[in-house]
């Protein structure tokens, strides 16, 4: 009587969320995020997102997220050390992790 579609077909496409491994770079267009180097670390929980007219989740997910980074990273013209930071969405690469499929 009903149906399910297989969805064994569609490919599980990796985003970005709590938990993931991250790259800080440049973001679309080759805008320069303002870090030292790309500084690798983990997604601890949505970033607060100060540069929006109000805080919380944009329709496609958070503008920005919390990352704790694995080593002190650095922004360019400061020499203060970071150890976690809010940084924009658009400046976030996932790391692929190896061995995983998707299956």
């Amino acid at each position: 009587m009903f149906r399910r579609s297989s969805r064994s077909n569609v490919p599980a496409e990796p985003t970005i969320g709590v938990g993931a491994i991250v790259t800080v770079g440049t973001g679309a267009g080759g805008a320069a995020s303002g870090w030292e180097g790309e500084p690798t670390g983990v997604v601890i929980s949505p970033g607060d997102n100060e540069m929006a007219g109000y805080p919380g989740l944009a329709p496609g997910g958070p503008l920005s997220w919390y990352i704790a980074f694995d080593e002190p990273a650095y922004k360019v013209g400061n020499p203060a050390p970071f150890d976690e930071a809010t940084v924009a969405a658009r400046f976030l690469t996932l790391v692929p992790i190896e061995g995983s499929t998707a299956d």
